[in-house]
């Protein structure tokens, strides 16, 4: 049976097991919940219904979805998903868009480590009830595609996620503020020849 929306996207993402081999790994950061979805719509049988719900852009920090953030929200009062504030296991990891800007300068010295807070998107008891059978409900293809991405990625650090997002779909970087950074030393292979974005006075995005 495909997936009919979004939620149950986010669902089968936060249920999949990763590295760890656990059901119902968390995820660390809404940044890496919103580029794991992305790389699942694009390189898994999955992307029909997510297409049709999270409007990936490219914007300051790569491909976003404004919609995720809705659904996470929707998903959190139905009693499906948790959402608890953890603190950063190193200074690789962020959290957001606002602090990716100051983690690719390497200016460690900037945020304490101890005063770094994100948010652990994880499933309740009936939230991992609901992605099992959404899971199941894949057909193998489609479970083994979600099983890869999380496994090599949910535990990547963030930039290593980014580097390998722009690399891939160098066309959600456009608009990216930290694409120049991110690329001139990417592990994943040259950088794109891409002309740089100009950002026009009425976008304020």
């Amino acid at each position: 049976m495909p997936l009919r929306s979004g939620l149950e996207a986010i669902l089968v993402l936060i249920y999949c097991p990763g590295s760890s081999g656990r059901y119902g790994e968390e995820v660390r950061g809404i940044t890496r919940l919103d580029k794991l979805l992305y790389l699942i719509m694009k390189e898994t049988n999955l992307g029909k219904a997510m297409e049709e719900e999270f409007k990936f852009e490219a914007y300051d920090y790569g491909p976003y979805s404004n919609e995720i953030y809705d659904a996470v929200e929707t998903l959190k009062d139905a009693g499906l998903i948790t959402v608890q504030t953890g603190q950063f296991l190193d200074y690789r990891e962020v959290s957001d868009a606002e602090r990716i800007e100051r983690e690719v300068t390497l200016d460690e010295d900037r945020i304490p480590l101890t005063e770094r807070k994100l948010e652990i998107y994880g499933l309740s008891d009936f939230g991992m009830k609901a992605g099992k059978k959404l899971f199941e409900s894949l057909t193998p293809e489609e479970r083994e595609g979600v099983k890869r991405i999380k496994k090599k990625f949910n535990l990547m650090s963030l930039r290593e996620l980014i580097e390998y997002v722009y690399k891939n779909y160098p066309e959600s970087t456009i608009r990216s503020k930290i694409r120049e950074t991110i690329l001139s030393e990417s592990k994943f292979g040259a950088k794109p020849a891409m002309k740089p974005f100009k950002r026009e006075e009425e976008d304020f995005r």
